[in-house]
């Protein structure tokens, strides 16, 4: 049975969220929306035995490594959050994203919107296949440690 104070809470998160959503101009308006979203669902979590969240980033030219990593972590009970398409799949040497239409554009707002995916989480994996951590991955690393989001590597990090 659910903790009535924990449903109360998430329900008063709710609240402000609408309210945000309705009376906020644009500007700061979309990091407020994304930060009550991001505190409604920890409400949910507390109020229910929720297993954790784990966001997977890393090159999306270690499709394998992904697969494993999913299945691993899903099978120790992790919700597991990853990117929404890896392009590299089919052995394509394109940059991120651009065999599928991806335009560079796009592209930014896919990398935005994995950072929302961390936002989620309650960690971070990175997949530092070989020790390589791209300019896409190292943003989402920062953005994760910035936001206090604990991580972890697949392989073990070289600090130069």
């Amino acid at each position: 049975m659910k903790d009535p104070r924990s449903v109360s809470k998430l329900v008063e998160q709710a609240m402000l969220f609408l309210e945000a959503y309705e009376d906020s101009p644009d500007g700061d308006a979309g990091v407020v929306r994304v930060n009550l979203l991001v505190d409604a669902a920890s409400a949910v979590r507390e109020s229910r035995d929720m297993p954790r969240i784990v966001c997977l980033c890393g090159s999306t030219r270690f499709y394998k490594e992904f697969q494993e990593a999913n299945y691993r972590e899903t099978m120790r009970g992790r919700i597991v959050l990853s990117v929404g398409f890896l392009p590299h799949q089919r052995g394509l040497e394109k940059r991120h994203g651009e065999d599928v239409g991806c335009t560079p554009q796009e592209k930014l707002k896919l990398d935005e919107l994995h950072k929302r995916k961390i936002d989620l989480s309650d960690e971070v994996l990175v997949l530092n296949v070989g020790g390589y951590i791209g300019e896409s991955t190292r943003s989402e690393l920062q953005h994760a440690l910035a936001t206090g989001k604990p991580v972890r590597f697949l392989e073990p990090v070289k600090i130069d």
